[in-house]
């Protein structure tokens, strides 16, 4: 209860301080329930501006399985805009059982269209090394203006001194409504260790934007 706790306040705190502190450049976010045979995860996400140049962006994610076996993951980020889509990045990422993980690293954005692209890279700036690539490709084309589709792959890898350790792949397909919620199809694939254990969690997923 304690861990969940400060993952709140964790979150609570970057919207206070982007409210309090950038209040021409309100903070925006999701937050996506998805539920599968295995277990269901709560994702949310809260961004905004603190300055025209640095941004900050929190994420939280609570899976709970159906032998209410509780997981919590969270992370802040602090960005600096280099040059185009590309930011640098310091990050915080908080796991039970590991505690606070300082990282630094940089992150890309680019948009054609309905198409989107995002990756993040981060290293451990504390021994032993733990490096973590974030991918995520988007989709959405609108079919009225009200009415969308979405299609959406992220990958997560992390990789340590001793090769792979986890891999996650999130696959989304469903509609937008009113620009604010969304409702579909979802998939999480999961591989452990070098010799990559696999693992599937297949189901549906309601978002919403705010």
């Amino acid at each position: 209860m304690e861990i969940k706790k400060s993952l709140v306040s964790m979150v609570a705190a970057c919207w206070l301080a982007l409210g309090s502190i950038a209040p021409a450049k309100a903070a925006s976010g999701s937050i996506e329930a998805m539920c599968g045979e295995k277990k269901c995860v709560q994702d949310l996400k809260v961004s905004g501006a603190l300055t025209s140049e640095i941004g900050v962006f929190a994420r939280e994610r609570t899976t709970l399985d159906y032998a209410k076996q509780v997981g919590h993951f969270g992370l802040v980020d602090l960005t600096h805009k280099v040059v185009g889509g590309l930011d640098g990045v310091l990050e915080v990422q908080y796991i039970p059982g590991l505690g606070a993980m300082p990282r630094a690293g940089a992150q890309y954005f680019q948009a054609v269209g309905d198409v989107g692209m995002y990756v993040l890279a981060t290293s451990s700036l504390t021994e032993p090394f733990y490096g973590e690539i974030l991918t995520s490709v988007s989709y959405t084309p609108a079919l009225t203006s009200e009415l969308g589709l979405t299609f959406s792959v992220e990958d997560v890898t992390d990789l340590s001194s001793k090769g792979h350790d986890f891999s996650e792949q999130r696959l989304r397909a469903g509609v937008t409504i009113g620009d604010k919620l969304q409702v579909g199809a979802a998939g999480d694939i999961v591989e452990l260790g070098e010799d990559g254990q696999t693992a599937y969690n297949l189901g549906g997923y309601v978002g919403l934007k705010f």
